[in-house]
Order: structure tokens, then sequence, then C-alpha cells
């Protein structure tokens, strides 16, 4: 009975992790609110101390570290480096839009991935398309210390609420655009008031 009812209160979690995201989607926030609330829900069905939202820039062809979780803080992501697309496991998530795991042995990595600095050495990342219809924007990666952390139901919920990302980021970032234009519109308003009372 004890069991049934952790994997009830596990599902339940689950469950508002993606409801949280999907709140986020309805309510017009700023991007960097968005980031944060995915990481939230990544980070409330999956142990993910380390964590790293990565978007794809199209005109530079680099992925670029847009989100970054150390050891539970966001740690500023304006000197993390930009990478181009490789062979590992961030590219190969986001060019095939399916999620992979990657862990670490004796020899590195069994793929390239965004590894954070941690307290530790990250033993495990997982590796999520940010998807937006058949678009992939970027990749999420949860990352964690505990070499068993992931199994299958937990890539299948972090690709979901990967995919509630990419419509939060999309509405998001349209949201932004609408109000920096809507600036530019009041600023010009604001000019041409001025000019006709000199004038």
């Amino acid at each position: 009975e004890i069991r049934t009812n952790q994997r009830s209160s596990a599902c339940a979690a689950r469950f508002q992790a993606v409801a949280q995201v999907q709140r986020a989607i309805s309510e017009a926030v700023p991007l960097d609110e968005v980031y944060a609330k995915i990481y939230s829900a990544v980070a409330s069905v999956v142990d993910s101390p380390c964590f790293v939202l990565l978007s794809f820039d199209e005109d530079t062809d680099v992925f670029v570290p847009e989100y970054c979780i150390n050891d539970g803080d966001p740690i500023e992501t304006d000197t993390l480096p930009r990478f181009p697309p490789g062979s590992g496991n961030t590219t190969q998530a986001f060019l095939t839009r399916q999620p992979n795991v990657a862990a670490r042995s004796r020899a590195g990595w069994s793929g390239q991935v965004h590894v954070t600095e941690g307290r530790g050495e990250v033993a495990v990342v997982l590796s999520a398309p940010i998807l937006h219809g058949d678009r992939a924007l970027g990749v999420l990666q949860a990352q964690s210390y505990d070499p068993e952390a992931y199994d299958w139901d937990d890539v299948d919920l972090v690709m979901l609420i990967a995919r509630q990302a990419g419509t939060a980021i999309v509405n998001a970032r349209a949201f932004e655009t609408e109000r920096r234009e809507l600036e530019r519109a009041q600023f010009a308003a604001a000019v041409a008031r001025a000019a006709l009372a000199a004038g």
C-alpha cells in the first residue's frame, strides 16, 4: 500500500509539473520567467541539481545557453560558451527531435553534453529537444550526480515538458517583440508631439 501511495503522489507531482508549464504558456510572461518555470517543472519531477536550457541561433548556427542552474542556483549565462552542432548528445537530441541520456564513464562522456560546474562530477545528462510543431528551438538538459537518476518514464515526462516549453518560449518571444514594438511606437509618438509643440 505504501508503494501504491508513493506512485500516486509521484504521478500527481508529474501532472502538476506539466500543468505548471501550461500556466506559463497561457500567461504572457517575460522569457526569463518562462525559463525559470520550465526548470521548476523539470526539477519537480526528476533529480536535476544542474540544468541548462540551450536555444539554437539559426543566424549564427550555434547553441546559446539561455538559462543555467548550478547546484540549484541560477547562474549568469553571458560568460558560458556558445557552440556549433557537433556529434554528441546535444546535437543528436536537436537533429533527431528525440530525447537521449548520456552517462559519464571512466573514459569520459558517451557523447557531447553541456555540463555545468557543480559541487561534484555530474554523472548523467538527460537531453530533450525543445519543440514547437515540427521545429526544434533548442535543447534542455537535466543533469544529476546520481548515475541511476533517469528511467524511461522520466525521459517521457521531460520530453512532454520540453514540448510544452516550446510553445511557452514562442509565446514569450512574441510577447516581447510586441512589447518592444509598442515601446517604439510610443517613443515615436512622443517625439512627434514634442516636434509639434516646438513648431
